[in-house]
């Protein structure tokens, strides 16, 4: 320690503990409540696309990075059918 803050090490482990804490979310479609409005789609392109033969929406990742959460969040909150949960994980 320096002046009573962290150097080195220590501040690198008390980073890496605050990570271990962090949550985690995942983001999954209900196809059967699913209609294809597609608001998803629009919202976070990233995460949703338009399964047209099948006329529901797909998953493209399952895991949402902390930066597009808010696209995420948006998305479920939108969507007419709510066919979509945001799952918080927790270690």
């Amino acid at each position: 320690q320096q002046d009573g803050h962290p150097t080195g090490s220590a501040l690198q482990g008390d980073l890496q503990a605050a990570g271990a804490l962090m949550s985690t979310f995942r983001v999954e479609a209900n196809l059967e409540v699913c209609q294809g409005h597609s608001e998803c789609v629009v919202e976070a392109p990233e995460y949703f696309e338009f399964d047209k033969p099948n006329g529901v929406v797909r998953v493209l990742r399952l895991t949402v990075d902390e930066a597009d959460l808010d696209d995420v969040r948006a998305a479920v909150t939108y969507c007419p059918n709510q066919a979509l949960t945001l799952i918080e994980e927790t270690p």
